[in-house]
């Protein structure tokens, strides 16, 4: 189902960029049998894993979060750039997007002791998931695994996140 899943991703070119490609994966959301295969393989190193909370980052992780934090019987709680924020929050530097740009997450929403999963759409460099993991460690989680529709394939991203179980379902 894997091979269907990745058939269904358009491949934009040139953007956001000259040179780079874009991986759009909508077209997997508006496809009732597609999503529910990819929220199955997302969830299938979790299954028994006791899983207390799913982590989104930010808004096009928070897309495939959702319906995997419902799948494992687990809540969700979103990580995002301190400005989109209100709460209390902690912090974590992240360069990768923008300049100074800080992520940020709720205090209320993590226990110290929680399993948690991160999911996010894409490993690029593996900054954004390895400074969600610093600042998950610091609020006193577990980690389970760190989760991606598809990787761009980059070893260094891999070597980032090599302290925690890294699932990608699509390689691209």
């Amino acid at each position: 189902m894997t091979d269907h899943i990745k058939k269904a991703i358009r491949t934009i070119s040139d953007w956001p960029e000259p040179g780079q490609e874009f991986y759009d994966y909508m077209p997997i959301l508006a496809n009732p049998k597609l999503f529910n295969a990819l929220v199955e393989e997302f969830c299938k190193p979790y299954l028994d894993e006791n899983v207390d909370l799913v982590i989104s980052v930010d808004a096009r992780g928070l897309i495939l979060a959702a319906p995997i934090a419902y799948a494992l019987d687990a809540g969700l709680a979103l990580l995002s750039p301190k400005d989109k924020m209100a709460w209390t929050v902690d912090r974590g530097s992240n360069q990768q997007n923008q300049i100074n740009n800080m992520l940020a997450m709720d205090h209320a929403a993590i226990q110290p002791g929680q399993r948690v999963v991160i999911i996010d759409d894409i490993l690029a460099s593996g900054k954004t998931s390895g400074d969600t993991a610093e600042i998950l460690e610091n609020m006193g989680v577990t980690i389970i695994g760190v989760s991606f529709l598809f990787s761009l394939g980059r070893p260094s991203a891999h070597e980032r996140l090599a302290d925690y179980q890294v699932h990608v379902v699509l390689k691209m």
